[in-house]
């Protein structure tokens, strides 16, 4: 009798820990995937810094250009 629940226990124990760990490597793998999309869209979001001489009438500040 007292098999039998080890055994069962056993086994919910065995299917709950390898849930866990392909639930925590699933979300982990889309963290990384995602990681530069979030990035980007945390840092588009920010507000621009702007700036103009007058002198040589250029504008400084804003993006970068991507080179």
């Amino acid at each position: 009798m007292t098999t039998t629940y080890i055994l069962i226990w056993a086994s919910a124990h065995r299917a709950l820990v390898i849930f866990v760990v392909g639930a925590s490597l699933w979300v982990a793998a889309y963290a990384w995937y995602f990681k530069g999309d979030w990035d980007s869209y945390w840092r588009d979001r920010r507000p621009h810094k702007w700036s103009v001489d007058m002198e040589s009438k250029t504008v400084k500040g804003g993006r970068k250009p991507v080179e």
